[in-house]
């Protein structure tokens, strides 16, 4: 928390709070039980949802076409989207889709840059100790300008996670 602080101009209660969420969500995500527990509780996407889902996927710098997409319906906060695309290979790969929702995160961009710190010195740790990320951690995915947000048409803040399968 003191690195994430260094690096924020926000009180250190939130940080705190923001931390705890995100490391809910690394927890969610990175757990293959838990993992399974999202998916059951997803619903597909409606033509129009599935539209924009697709126009803020290709956004972010990912191989492959969308084939659809399903909403997570076991989040509290954000609303969360699962995606799969397929490669020419014929492999396919899913995505988690992220809208931060600005009624509960006014500076989202605060919020992603602690995710950032969080995400990064996780990633770090876990390399350190192992030697090999191997899938098992959540990492941001990056957007075509390298940033790891992008907006969608009405300005609002997205953000696209590596799904973690099994």
């Amino acid at each position: 928390v003191r690195e994430i602080s260094l690096l924020c101009s926000l009180p250190i209660s939130f940080i705190c709070f923001e931390l705890k969420l995100c490391m809910n969500q690394f927890q969610m995500v990175a757990q293959h039980t838990t993992s399974v527990f999202i998916l059951s509780h997803s619903t597909p996407l409606s033509d129009t949802l599935n539209s924009t889902i697709k126009a803020i996927s290709q956004k972010f710098a990912i191989s492959g076409y969308f084939v659809g997409g399903n909403e997570i319906k076991s989040g509290h906060i954000n609303t969360t989207y699962i995606a799969t695309y397929a490669l020419d290979s014929g492999e396919r790969r899913r995505y988690i889709f992220q809208l931060i929702n600005e009624n509960v995160f006014t500076d989202p961009l605060a919020v992603m840059h602690n995710v950032e710190c969080v995400t990064r010195n996780v990633n770090r740790k876990d390399l350190r100790a192992r030697r090999d990320l191997g899938g098992q951690t959540l990492n941001l995915y990056s957007a075509k300008g390298g940033r790891s947000y992008v907006k969608g048409e009405g300005g609002e803040i997205w953000r696209c996670y590596t799904f973690i399968e099994g």
